[in-house]
């Protein structure tokens, strides 16, 4: 079923000097009030999964000063970037209309893209109940976005892949991580804030370049198996880590309601889903030149990521340019 070879990238670097933001795991990227980008994980608490929000220090995640590094359910964080960035993109559709471009992310343009006005796509919002009650994170419009950690093993498609993406229909992948990318001179300053009362200053001065902030979804060792009926404890199984990728991606596409010509939801969500094939998932690390680690494609023990370990969930990020319904 899966051509491995079609979205293959050539390892790269990104720019110097840049401050990223990476999202790792299941997360919906959709356009925030102020030209911003908001970033929200659909998977609740079921006792099998974490989340963290932290520092990349070499080795792993070290918490921001005066934060915790673990991410409870309902909080929203609000990320400001010094203003003086170099070259940051206009809007959030000109910013993913040119990442498709390169990358086979799942991107469900709204009304405002370039892609939907070629073609008659359908447009989808995320539930405000997913919104109002999920993990959020709300960051500034960044100078360029990448995508990696494609599951080469596995396309998504269904019977709503015309009606999403057009036709013909290109091969769509489960991207794992996705890196926003902030150029600057001199240096750089983020401020970080959230709804359970914690705020911190972080400066590229103060660490050694590049300095990255990661948000990441993963699955634990052992959990809850009655939390999905057909999930599998144990993410170092590879029928385990298969399953975990459909069913993680399933929930993250039930996120998505269908919106009518008056932008009001239907009730319909998209239909897509993730198939994977027989063998043992592949990734591709893309075009960063991060180390498997740094984008969540390995466990701190050695293994690359073609290792059947993975921690952070292969359901992948899913854009949409439609805000909330």
């Amino acid at each position: 079923m899966t051509t491995h070879d079609c979205v293959e990238t050539t390892p790269g670097h990104l720019p110097t000097p840049h401050f990223a933001i990476l999202f790792e795991g299941a997360w919906i990227f959709t356009p925030d009030c102020d030209n911003r980008i908001r970033a929200t994980c659909p998977v609740p608490d079921d006792g099998m999964h974490s989340y963290q929000f932290g520092i990349w220090n070499g080795k792993g995640l070290s918490p921001v000063p005066d934060f915790s590094l673990d991410m409870p359910e309902g909080s929203k964080y609000t990320i400001l970037v010094d203003p003086m960035i170099k070259k940051a993109e206009e809007s959030f559709s000109c910013l993913f209309d040119k990442a498709a471009e390169t990358y086979p992310f799942v991107y469900l343009p709204g009304a405002n893209s370039q892609a939907a006005k070629k073609r008659s796509l359908s447009k989808f919002a995320l539930r405000r109940d997913v919104a109002n009650n999920s993990r959020s994170v709300s960051i500034p419009m960044p100078t360029s976005v990448r995508a990696a950690g494609a599951l080469l093993s596995a396309e998504v498609g269904g019977n709503g892949t015309l009606e999403l993406f057009g036709g013909p229909v290109t091969v769509k992948r489960s991207f794992v991580t996705f890196i926003f990318i902030y150029e600057y001179d001199s240096a750089l300053s983020a401020e970080i804030s959230n709804n359970c009362g914690s705020s911190a200053v972080i400066n590229t001065r103060d660490y050694p370049a590049p300095l990255h902030l990661i948000i990441k979804v993963f699955p634990e060792q052992h959990g809850a198996k009655e939390s999905f009926a057909s999930h599998v404890s144990d993410p170092s199984d590879p029928s385990g880590l298969k399953v975990h990728a459909v069913e993680v991606f399933d929930i993250t596409r039930r996120a998505l309601d269908r919106q009518n010509k008056h932008d009001a939801t239907t009730g319909s969500c998209c239909d897509i889903m993730l198939f994977h094939d027989q063998g043992t998932s592949n990734f591709d690390e893309g075009d960063t030149g991060l180390s498997y680690a740094e984008l969540g494609l390995q466990c701190n023990d050695g293994a690359k990521a073609t290792s059947t370990k993975f921690p952070a969930c292969a359901g992948g990020g899913v854009v949409s340019g439609s805000p909330t319904s």
